[in-house]
């Protein structure tokens, strides 16, 4: 976890209570990742999809963020998405 607790596992069991963890945990479901290189990936995948659908062809489908983000997990579509697409 990013030298949260100490720099191994075994320091960290040792030095972070369960409160604190408990706390992370919360924490990294929030805000993500502490992976720097997924985030960088997400941010810029964000920019290039502005625009890459400010310049698509009129009556293509719009561009999402996990067509320019490789690494990302893309979600499974819901039931929803399917009647938007229609």
């Amino acid at each position: 976890m990013c030298g949260i607790g100490g720099r191994t596992i075994e320091e960290a069991q040792n030095n972070i209570s369960y409160e604190e963890f408990c706390g992370w945990v919360e924490y990294r479901s929030m805000r993500g990742s502490f992976n720097f290189a997924m985030r960088n990936e997400h941010d810029l995948a964000m920019i290039i999809q502005l625009f890459a659908n400010r310049y698509r062809k009129e009556g293509t489908m719009p561009f999402t963020v996990y067509d320019f983000a490789p690494h990302l997990d893309r979600p499974e579509p819901t039931l929803d998405d399917w009647r938007k697409a229609v």
